[in-house]
């Protein structure tokens, strides 16, 4: 929840940018950087108070065999993003770059608070129980997923639409908690989910009117493009679950516990 306020600082922000800027869209990526700039400072710092600097991969210790559950989701990212190139050429340099550092930056807070806090804070409190990564990384994953629903507050008749985010969010969860876990870096989950935003985010890039008819189209999505949404990235969650059944639990209870 601090964290959520920590962005809402993004509503002051883009007020007072759009003093001094006329560009509505590049103004809502600024604001949105700034806020965000807060909470990786935030995240750090509580990495560094939990000692999870060893959970995150500080060694860089890891098999290229385990990056193989790659191959899928980097398919269906490759052709989000190449199949609309021209989007990414049309947006202009300065929209861009504040597209992608905005994206990097979302990304790399999304994991660090989640695969980097809240997965090894679960683990800890469950490190006793059965079936330990798969239901650390769910939880996680559940949580990371329902947390879109606060985007009810800017599209209140969108449910059916959230919905799709929220089932879309938490497979990814899945997919990149396995990934954090078998890999034993942030980097490639990060990198994953940097990835994921900039080739299904790109709708911020297109002209406002364009973005209004998508809007629209997207409060029309019905509970059949959630099946089928929940069809095709579950195929992804099973590839996390592949990952979490080859994990060692004793070298990421050491991980965990090195410092602490």
């Amino acid at each position: 929840m601090g964290f959520a306020v920590l962005l809402a600082l993004a509503v002051p922000f883009r007020r007072l940018l759009s003093q001094f800027f006329d560009n509505e869209q590049e103004i809502k990526l600024m604001a949105g950087i700034g806020a965000r700039l807060l909470i990786l400072f935030a995240s750090i710092y509580l990495i560094r108070r939990l000692r999870f600097q060893n959970f995150l991969g500080k060694d860089w210790k890891f098999e290229w065999q385990n990056l193989m559950p790659l191959i899928i989701p980097m398919l269906i990212v490759s052709m989000a993003i190449f199949g609309d190139l021209d989007t990414y050429r049309n947006a202009g340099i300065s929209l861009l770059s504040l597209f992608l550092i905005n994206n990097l930056l979302v990304a790399t807070i999304e994991e660090f608070v989640f695969r980097g806090l809240v997965l090894p804070l679960i683990i800890q409190i469950r490190s006793e129980k059965k079936r330990l990564f798969l239901v650390s990384v769910s939880l996680t994953a559940l949580i990371f997923g329902v947390l879109h629903y606060l985007n009810l507050f800017r599209e209140p008749d969108n449910f059916s639409g959230i919905t799709s985010q929220v089932i879309f969010a938490v497979c990814i969860g899945i997919f990149l908690g396995g990934l954090m876990l078998r890999t034993r870096n942030i980097v490639f989950p990060l990198i994953i989910h940097f990835l994921i935003n900039v080739g299904f985010g790109k709708d911020v890039l297109k002209p406002q009117t364009t973005e209004k008819v998508t809007q629209v189209a997207d409060t029309a999505t019905d509970w059949a493009s959630i099946a089928l949404t929940l069809g095709l990235f579950g195929f992804i969650a099973l590839g996390g679950v592949y990952m979490i059944r080859l994990v060692n639990r004793v070298e990421i209870l050491q991980l965990i516990n090195k410092e602490n």
